[in-house]
This record gives C-alpha cells, structure tokens and sequence, in this order.
C-alpha cells in the first residue's frame, strides 16, 4: 500500500484566454499548493477493478476512478483499492477530486513502477485540468488547458484565509462566463514578481480571476462576504478556479489569524492556511 497526502491549490490569478476549437477554455494561472489536503491510499488488486472509498463510502464519480481506470487500461496493470480521507472540498475552487487523482497516479506508479511520463501525463491531462499541475505543486504558472505548467523556485511562504463559500459546479460557471465574459488581463509575471519578493501588498493588486463575477451572479452569498469584507476593512477576498470558495492572502500568519477572527465573529466559515513548496507528500 502507498499512502499520501494530496494539498489543495490557490488560483492567484487565473485569465480565460479564448478557447480551444470551441471547445476548451484557453487558461493562465498563478497558482500555489496550500497546507489542505486528503490523505488517500492505495493498495493493489489481483484483478483490474477500481474502487475508491471517500470517507466510507463507495465513490464512483471521484476523478481517481477515471484515472485508475485509465492506467489500468492503458499500462495493463491490476486495479487498485483507493482510500480517501476528504478534507479539499468538492466544487471549491481547490483541486476537489483531482488531488485524489493525482495521488493515484503517483501511488500506481511507485506501486507498478510505471514512468510519470507522456502516456501517464496524457491520461492526467485528458481527465483534469489540475492533475498535470498537482504532481507536483508550489508556485507555478499555468497555461493552456491547465496542462503546461511552469514551476517557479521559491521557498517564501504565502499566508491565506480560506472561506468556505457556496458549492459551484464548474460547468455551471463557465456557462455563465461565456454569456457574460469578463476580458480583464490579470499580469500572471508582475504577480509572481511581487510574490516571490515578499511584496504581498502589489501582489494582491494585481491578482484576480475572470470567473468571479460570474460566481456572483450565480451565487448572491458571494457578494454578501464581498461586502463584509469592505465593511470589516478586510481585503477583497479572490475566488479560487470556478469557486465557490474564495481567499485573502495576508502579510503573514498573524494577520491571517487576525482576520479569520474577524470574519468567524460575523458568520463567515473560514480558516487560515498557508503556501506549500510541494502538493505530493509519501506517508
């Protein structure tokens, strides 16, 4: 059995580019791993099912299904038991099941000792858009259909408050977008450059998604935290990929706390976290 644990990630920008033979969102993203994570295990089968539990119970839509299935298809391997003790929520913004997906790829291959390779990396790209980015994790940028991926050297930690917002499924979002598009060109290398110099100040200025309007409209309690914030003289939380959970990066831990504090004593369901250097953990 190969047992790991599989962080969440943060869009800190994320642009909508066009489109893919009218068919794929053309992205870029800054993204980072944060300290959230499933911890799923996985141990081999003698025959080539695929059966994923989440939190005890059987689950056959989890991503790391399609995935296992894949492999076993493709490589002609066994299939494989897979465990997955949730906490990235689902229809969060945060990897939802591709960090479940992505610690199966890497759990079968130590397991059959297949190669991360262009076949394993196909079969992550075809079934998410995060996967590819999830096997490894950090500060990154994203392009493409979310598959090419630029990983960026840097050890400064990132402090954040996560809010629990509205589960958003993402279809229903690009949708919106597409009837309502918003244009605005977020600088993915300006914000990389402020975050890996400790400017957290500019770099929040600078960051954004073009699908949080349309989050909004799609989700009215959004808008309620927005304001909240603007109340509290809190920063302007960023809805992370499709959302519906949102965050504020902070200067450091304590103003985190601090406004995580603020935040709890009026309702909202939040927590702090922060930046890691890698999305992939061996137990």
């Amino acid at each position: 059995m190969v047992t790991i644990k599989s962080r969440a990630k943060l869009n800190l920008t994320l642009n909508i580019e066009g489109m893919f033979d009218n068919t794929y969102h053309r992205l870029s993203s800054v993204m980072t791993t944060v300290d959230v994570f499933d911890i799923v295990s996985v141990s081999k089968r003698s025959d080539n099912r695929v059966i994923v539990t989440v939190d005890n119970t059987i689950d056959v839509l989890n991503v790391a299904n399609k995935v296992a299935s894949a492999i076993v298809k493709e490589f002609g391997v066994n299939g494989v038991d897979i465990y997955v003790d949730k906490n990235v929520p689902i229809m969060g913004g945060m990897g939802g099941s591709s960090v479940d997906a992505s610690a199966v790829i890497s759990a079968m291959s130590m397991l059959y000792n297949l190669p991360l390779d262009k076949p394993m990396l196909d079969i992550a790209s075809m079934l998410g858009s995060d996967i590819v980015y999830l096997l490894r994790g950090g500060l990154a940028l994203v392009t493409g259909k979310g598959d090419e991926v630029t990983y960026i050297n840097s050890d400064r930690q990132l402090d954040f408050v996560i809010i629990n917002g509205p589960r958003l499924a993402t279809t229903d979002v690009f949708r919106e977008y597409d009837v309502q598009p918003d244009y605005t060109l977020h600088d993915n290398m300006l914000v990389l450059e402020h975050l890996t110099t400790g400017d957290i100040v500019n770099a929040r200025f600078n960051m954004g998604n073009n699908l949080q309007s349309s989050a909004i409209r799609l989700a009215q309690n959004i808008a309620d935290i927005l304001s909240l914030c603007y109340q509290l003289h809190i920063p302007e939380p960023i809805l992370t990929g499709s959302g519906g959970n949102l965050y504020i990066l902070c200067n450091n831990g304590q103003e985190a706390r601090k406004y995580c504090t603020l935040l709890t004593t009026h309702g909202v369901d939040c927590y702090t976290t922060c930046s890691t250097t890698s999305a992939i953990d061996i137990m």
